[in-house]
């Protein structure tokens, strides 16, 4: 929460005026400005806001295995946190990175031409939804170990970045691009050094085997619903229509390949009571 009001906040500041700076007139400053908060800002808010769940169910639980002394116990709970972190963050960045135009779009078609320019912004931004995503599981990861004051050090280190970067960018010829890329920076700043303190203070390290599983899961079934997307688009067929076929393909090769390269295992899906039925069934699947 303190991160998104800190970059809403430096936004407010900065956007228009460095855009006048930069040599649009006042009128041209805060259309871009409005279509780049009302279109973009929204939609790269909610996966985080979904996937924050996931931090907030780690902490009283590492919290426990730490009190209790459980080392394996705590390294096991922070990896898949982690790793379902990834999996929500990394497949959600994707879609809205590649989709961005056409989700637009489809929420809202009477304003054809803002979305245009709110397009590209959504797509820049989209990556900092990863690093805001596992943001939320580093401070609860650090709060279990009675550090919570280091999450405010990254945090300040972050809006540092954020305010340079945007006073930097938006008022040069980069323009509102560096507003989404300022947001970028921020929460990057903040998610490195989370983990620098997670490796100074933890015994917790990250599995970049698991990650990597990830994102091929990710890159090959973003890639099919994109390919299928532009085929229905030429091919004359409506655009919800298209964007809610490729999108239900991606969901289907991604679970698949999730399953396939063994990024989900039986007790992570077992853990979850109203999904055990499935576990049994895939298992018995091999």
């Amino acid at each position: 929460s303190c991160v998104t009001s800190l970059t809403s906040l430096a936004d407010t500041a900065l956007i228009t005026n460095r855009l006048v700076y930069g040599g649009f007139s006042s009128d041209a400053a805060v259309s871009l400005y409005s279509s780049y908060t009302n279109l973009a800002i929204p939609l790269f808010n909610l996966p985080p806001a979904l996937i924050t769940s996931i931090g907030i169910s780690l902490l009283p639980a590492l919290t426990g295995a730490v009190a209790r002394g459980a080392v394996v116990e705590s390294k096991k709970i922070f990896s898949v946190a982690f790793r379902l972190c990834c999996m929500l963050a990394l497949p959600a960045a994707a879609g809205l990175a590649v989709f961005s135009k056409a989700i637009l779009l489809v929420l809202y078609p009477a304003e054809a031409e803002a979305c245009t320019f709110a397009a590209p912004l959504l797509s820049v931004l989209s990556s900092a939804i990863v690093f805001s995503c596992l943001i939320t599981v580093c401070n609860a990861t650090l709060q279990a170990y009675m550090k919570s004051s280091l999450p405010i050090v990254s945090m300040a280190a972050g809006a540092v970045v954020k305010i340079v970067v945007e006073y930097v960018l938006v008022g040069s010829a980069w323009g509102i691009y560096g507003a989404p890329i300022s947001t970028v920076a921020c929460t990057f700043t903040i998610l490195i050094l989370d983990l620098f303190f997670i490796t100074i203070y933890t015994p917790h390290r990250l599995d970049f085997y698991s990650l990597v599983k990830i994102l091929i899961a990710t890159m090959a079934s973003i890639g099919l619903s994109a390919l299928l997307y532009k085929f229905l688009i030429y091919k004359g067929i409506g655009l919800l229509m298209s964007l809610t076929v490729s999108v239900f393909l991606s969901l289907f090769t991604y679970t698949l390949f999730t399953l396939l390269l063994k990024v989900i295992t039986y007790t992570d899906i077992a853990n979850v009571k109203i999904l055990k039925p499935i576990a049994v069934v895939l298992k018995k699947l091999n």
